[in-house]
C-alpha cells in the first residue's frame, strides 16, 4: 500500500506544471498508481478476512474471543 501511495504521489507531483502534450502521460501514470492502490487494498482486505476467519486478529495476534 505504501508503494502504491508513493507511486501516486510521484505521478501527481507537478502535473499542473506540465505542458498539455504531457497530460495524457501523467494521467496514465495516475491511473496506474490508482489501480495499484486498489489492488493493494483488495489484498489487505482479503488477508484481514482470512485471518479473522481463522480466529486471529489482523495484526497477527491470536483472538481468543472464540
Amino acid at each position: 500500500m505504501q508503494r502504491a501511495t508513493d507511486d501516486l504521489a510521484r505521478a501527481t507531483s507537478g502535473v499542473a506544471a506540465q505542458p498539455l502534450a504531457n497530460a495524457a502521460e501523467a494521467l496514465q501514470a495516475i491511473e496506474q498508481a490508482s489501480v495499484a492502490m486498489q489492488r493493494a487494498q483488495t489484498h489487505i482486505s482479503s488477508a484481514r478476512a482470512y485471518f479473522q476467519s481463522a480466529g486471529q486478529s489482523s495484526t497477527g495476534g491470536f483472538d481468543a474471543r472464540g
